[in-house]
Order: structure tokens, then sequence, then C-alpha cells
């Protein structure tokens, strides 16, 4: 049974209850930083962690330009900077899988047809989720859209939300916050 600070590091346990002081006058937490240098992290050897995680909203209404990157204003969150909110585009800082969350609202105007917008979600130019919307309403309408996807990544790739083309006229998209694009390395 291990009855030091030394044997239970040797051990591999130490059980820290309250504040104390151990060899000359070091609390556990000054010790502890003595020898970080000494310690080895369990999982994938050479991999440092760099969090990446984003989840951005759109204020503006009205966007409604087909193929573009969707510009976004608000930031929520943002740690490691990979999201850049004018461009609306999300560039893969380290190869790994990464997972994406789209949702928001597309406004309709008054019609007796039927109106389209599809929205997508790229990777590098390349569509890799679609989720379609619709209104034969006789009113103004507003229908929600919604995309996830988890996907395979380089350093370098680039993650957008765009209009597909098939948008009607006078349909757009609805801010106010009610759109959200969200991401992270998993």
């Amino acid at each position: 049974m291990a009855r030091n600070f030394a044997s239970l590091l040797q051990v591999g346990i130490l059980v820290c209850l309250g504040s104390f002081t151990i060899a000359n006058g070091l609390s556990v937490e000054e010790r502890l930083q003595q020898l970080s240098d000494q310690m080895t992290w369990i999982g994938y050897e050479d991999v440092k962690s760099s969090p990446t995680y984003f989840s951005v909203s759109k204020s503006e209404s009205g966007f409604a330009q087909p193929y573009i990157p969707i510009p976004f204003e608000g930031e929520i969150l943002n740690v490691g900077g990979a999201m850049n909110l004018p461009s609306g585009k999300f560039t893969t800082p380290r190869a790994g899988t990464y997972f994406f969350s789209a949702s928001g609202t597309v406004q309709f105007p008054t019609t007796s047809s039927r109106l389209t917008c599809g929205m997508h979600l790229y990777k590098n130019g390349v569509a890799i989720g679609y989720s379609p919307t619709d209104s034969s309403n006789s009113e103004w309408d507003l229908e929600t859209f919604s995309i996830q996807v988890t996907v395979s990544l380089q350093t370098g790739d680039e993650i957008w939300l765009a209009i597909y083309n098939s948008v009607s006229s006078g349909v757009s998209l609805y801010g106010y916050g009610a759109l959200h694009f969200t991401g992270f390395f998993v």
C-alpha cells in the first residue's frame, strides 16, 4: 500500500483531499507543475490537442444569392478561429473527423404557386449535405431546414453553407438569429 507522495506517483494514484504540502514546503499543485514535463498523455502518440469548434448565426434577413457562401454576423463561439464569419467559410486547421450542423428558416412571399429553396453544405465546392424547403401557401410563410453531416477533412479543406440554385423569385433567408451554423472537431 502506498504511504507517501512518491509511492503514490510510482503506482499511478494520487488523491488530493484539501490543501496540504509535501517535501520542501511545496504544495501538491506546485509539485505536479514541476513534474508536468515528465508526464505522458494517454492516447494517440504525438497528437497535440487544439480545440476547434464554432457556432455562428445570421442576423440579417434577405440573403438570396445561390452558390455563394452565406456570410454570418453573429459569433456565439469560435474557438480555434477556424470560422470566418464575413466569408461564411470554415477552414480546417488540422486533419480529422468533424461534425457540422446547419438549421434555419427560409421566408416565402405570398404566392399562388409552389416556391422552392434548397440548402447545401459544401466541402471544397462539392455538396455533402442537402435540405429542400418549399411553400405553396397563399400568405407569407416561413419554412425550416436542417442539415447534419460528419465528414473526414484534411488541413485546409473549406466548409460552407449556401443556397442551392433552386431558389424561387422572392424567396430568401430569414435572419434575426434564426439561422445557425455549428461545427466541431470530433
